[in-house]
């Protein structure tokens, strides 16, 4: 656990920790009362200020999507922490095999009727084995977004020859 602690000469100490959880130690002396308005005039707005940088990253643990089939490889990984109207994720897709056919990758997610939506793929046709694509995309569902997960498939023009699916 990664904690951040901010003190405050003799009236309290302040820490976060990894999960953005607030806990104030109280000391044993006060300071005195002509110190007061300058302690507060720093401390409330570093509280503020501590309460506004916390990011939804710093409380959602990674999670990522990721299959492999017979000439493509590819993942989406996600700062998930449960039910969304709006993913950010990284997409990755890797053509592995100098077959003459292509890679192509896509976001797929269940909303909160149980519905399952498949997204744009996106491609990979600079050729096998010249490294990782990444694509940084956002999806967004007036329905929720309960799950998400990654199809990556090896294509012939538009016909898909084999794919895989995995989920989170």
């Amino acid at each position: 656990m990664i904690k951040r602690t901010l003190q405050f000469e003799y009236m309290f100490d302040v820490i976060f920790d990894d999960r953005s959880l607030l806990t104030l130690h109280w000391g044993n002396r006060m300071p005195k009362t002509r110190n007061m308005a300058r302690l507060a005039s720093f401390a409330i707005p570093t509280l503020v200020m501590a309460a506004v940088v916390t990011t939804p990253a710093d409380a959602a643990p990674a999670l990522r999507a990721k299959c492999a089939t017979t000439g493509a490889e590819g993942d989406n990984l996600a700062y998930w922490s449960g039910t969304v109207r709006t993913l950010d994720f990284t997409m990755s897709l890797n053509d592995n095999l100098a077959d003459g056919h292509h890679a192509r990758a896509r976001l797929i997610t269940k909303d909160n009727n149980g519905n399952t939506r498949y997204w744009a793929w996106h491609s990979d046709t600079d050729g096998a084995n010249n490294g990782w694509k990444q694509f940084f995309l956002t999806a967004e569902d007036i329905n929720g977004i309960t799950n998400f997960g990654v199809q990556v498939a090896r294509f012939e023009g538009d016909t898909v020859l084999n794919s895989c699916t995995d989920w989170k």
